[in-house]
């Protein structure tokens, strides 16, 4: 069974306007423009996690893809291919920027645009923050308070629940007691 993993999962946002845009409807006029808009959307799926550049990512630098490799990931001859990416970046769909191609589209139509990656690295910090398996925030004030409280009223109960002590007149001496006080002199 496959393995479910968030990370490599996306979102593809296939806007209704895309067969509006001047680009792809010069594709729909031209006798293989059907393969053309194929190609185009393998490559942006193709460009997917990777800031819209079609490489593979090694040790954390990005390799591009050989003209070969483009070929088989998306099925195509080598003919074929070279034709098609020709009229893409002829349109301008798909550029060369740092010695490798580029898709700026990829990014709109993934979750990949600035603010969505802002948001990932927002998240990852937040996570990294918070050690694992903590309880909630608890305000130290407030527990003690309470604590306090609660002390307050079983002292209160143990007073209550004290017999108080019986002591008779014949066990107490008011003599002494007058006596010591200053007012009862024998």
């Amino acid at each position: 069974m496959a393995i479910y993993n968030k990370t490599e999962l996306y979102f593809f946002k296939f806007p209704n306007t895309f067969f509006d845009k001047d680009e792809i409807e010069l594709f729909e006029d031209d006798p293989e423009g059907d393969s053309v808009i194929i190609l185009y959307l393998k490559l942006i799926t193709l460009a997917t996690n990777k800031n819209g550049y079609l490489c593979k990512i090694i040790a954390g630098e990005g390799i591009p893809y050989t003209t070969e490799e483009l070929c088989r990931k998306t099925n195509t001859s080598l003919d074929d291919f070279q034709r098609r990416l020709k009229k893409l970046k002829n349109v301008g769909l798909v550029v060369i920027k740092d010695d490798m191609l580029f898709i700026e589209e990829a990014l709109n139509y993934t979750n990949q645009t600035v603010g969505a990656k802002k948001k990932q690295e927002q998240r990852k910090r937040k996570k990294d923050k918070s050690p694992p398996n903590c309880p909630p925030d608890i305000d130290i004030e407030k527990e003690i308070e309470k604590e306090k409280e609660i002390d307050k009223r079983n002292k209160k109960k143990e007073l209550e629940l004290q017999p108080e002590e019986d002591i008779s007149d014949e066990e107490f001496n008011w003599d002494d007691v007058l006596n010591d006080i200053g007012i009862y002199k024998s």
